[in-house]
């Protein structure tokens, strides 16, 4: 084979085992969206092309049979110490994390991404609480993932900021990946040394701390500042979006808009198979455009008679937070699921 194909099959091996059905591509700065969505699975070519700075690929990394080999955490700021911060809080663990850093462009972009791989494939809703307790651990505010949205794969260059950037590995060792082909190619064969994790160090999903979903405002954030907060964050936020962030599958939309979905909160002995929840139009401003009902008796979304759940009490129950201390990192600019909101 020649060089380019063994980078190719690297490549794959460690960021597309699990053959994700669809992808994105990051579009140049100035244009009207981020990313455009391909619906093919991604071809040899457009790795090339993505090694090459040609093209910038994006792909979810849940695969078409719901499992996943990988998490990982977007960064909007913070840069290089954002994302050594959750390395270390990995390696306390005895993960082995490596991650992206970048910065530059005309936003002063200064984010970057954290990856740890792993030997087999495991349930994303697992992988994506690993994330989400790294980034508390670290102090950082991050987009978490896998899930069915699409991630900006590594080594790609940044179309708005013209740079691939740092690969930092464990050690505190880093690849300037904009050196030239030789460090990129450098860097593909360093990944792909790195021991893989092993799914059995994978946290066990906690139950998520008990919330009334109804929309009344509780009483111990019943300001009116809290509450303008709350009901802002249902009008700007969409609720299916929202869920699909974390990990949830539509199964059937209907006419008006309402869909029934797969949930994703991670208590259900069979994944939700049977999806349980059920997305309908709002009929209260306040709760924005879409509300939810959970059919499952043993669903952290269950709502009995007269319950609803908005996009507020969802993200409560799928951070694990009581309303205080959701209100408090929304106070705090953690808005990563509003409508309109990038992909990463």
């Amino acid at each position: 084979m020649s060089p380019i194909d063994h980078q190719i099959v690297r490549f794959r091996r460690l960021f597309l085992a699990h053959q994700p059905p669809h992808q994105a591509w990051m579009q140049d700065a100035g244009a009207a969206h981020k990313y455009r969505k391909q619906f093919h699975a991604i071809t040899n070519g457009e790795i090339a092309r993505h090694l090459a700075a040609t093209l910038t690929l994006a792909a979810p990394l849940v695969g078409q049979d719901g499992t996943a080999q990988a998490a990982a955490l977007d960064l909007d700021t913070g840069g290089e110490q954002a994302v050594r911060s959750v390395m270390a809080a990995a390696a306390s663990r005895a993960y082995v994390a490596f991650g992206i850093a970048c910065r530059g462009g005309r936003d002063g972009h200064d984010g970057g991404h954290v990856w740890l791989l792993f030997d087999q494939p495991a349930a994303p809703e697992r992988l994506c609480q690993l994330a989400r307790e790294l980034a508390a651990e670290a102090g950082v505010v991050a987009e978490t993932y896998p899930t069915r949205k699409a991630l900006r794969l590594p080594l790609g260059l940044h179309r708005w900021t013209g740079r691939r950037g740092q690969c930092l590995l464990p050690g505190n060792e880093a690849i300037d990946l904009d050196a030239g082909p030789h460090a990129l190619a450098h860097a593909l064969l360093v990944l792909d040394a790195l021991p893989r994790n092993q799914i059995t160090q994978l946290p066990y999903l906690t139950r998520p701390a008990a919330l009334d979903p109804r929309p009344s405002q509780p009483r111990h954030v019943s300001s009116g500042a809290t509450s303008l907060t709350i009901e802002r964050y249902n009008q700007t936020t969409d609720l299916a979006e929202l869920l699909q962030a974390y990990g949830g599958r539509i199964a059937a939309q209907f006419h008006g808009g309402g869909m029934l979905m797969h949930c994703p909160c991670g208590q259900h002995q069979h994944g939700d198979r049977r999806p349980s929840l059920e997305i309908q139009r709002a009929t209260h401003a306040r709760n924005g455009r879409f509300i939810g009902l959970g059919h499952a008796p043993d669903c952290a979304f269950y709502t009995q008679r007269g319950q609803v759940i908005n996009a507020f009490s969802a993200f409560c129950i799928l951070e694990g937070l009581t309303p205080a201390q959701a209100v408090q990192r929304l106070c705090h600019g953690h808005t990563r699921y509003a409508s309109g909101r990038r992909t990463a």
